[in-house]
């Protein structure tokens, strides 16, 4: 009996630290508004100019309707869409697209690949 349970356990560490990333999960997007925070000249208004958001937290922000669009388990790598909104009074919205890989290390990397153009509302 604890011949399985050991082997249990060690088939539990072992599928939890090799599984493969998922688009909703809080980890990857907090990411995503870090990288969008850190790198706001890529997001643009729907004029084409750029938005001065400077505060992207994900406090204020949110990923809505995130769907998975392809994912490879031997790579550890999915690739996500969703609705973004930013912002407290003033609020941009747009969709955005990323992808989550886990590398060897099961450390976990996040891209963002595309904003599309960013509507504003006021609150």
């Amino acid at each position: 009996m604890k011949k399985i349970v050991s082997l249990f356990i060690l088939f539990t560490l072992l599928t939890a630290c090799g599984e493969q990333p998922n688009c909703n999960n809080e980890e990857i997007t907090n990411t995503v508004f870090q990288i969008l925070e850190e790198n706001n000249e890529i997001l643009i208004n729907e004029n084409g100019n750029r938005a001065f958001i400077y505060n992207v937290s994900a406090k204020d922000s949110k990923i809505d309707n995130i769907m998975t669009t392809s994912f490879d388990n031997s790579l550890k790598i999915c690739n996500c869409e969703g609705n973004i909104k930013i912002g407290d009074t003033i609020i941009y919205k747009g969709s955005i697209k990323y992808t989550a890989q886990k590398n060897e290390n099961d450390d976990l990397i996040v891209k963002v690949e595309s904003v599309s153009p960013l509507s504003e509302e006021y609150k």
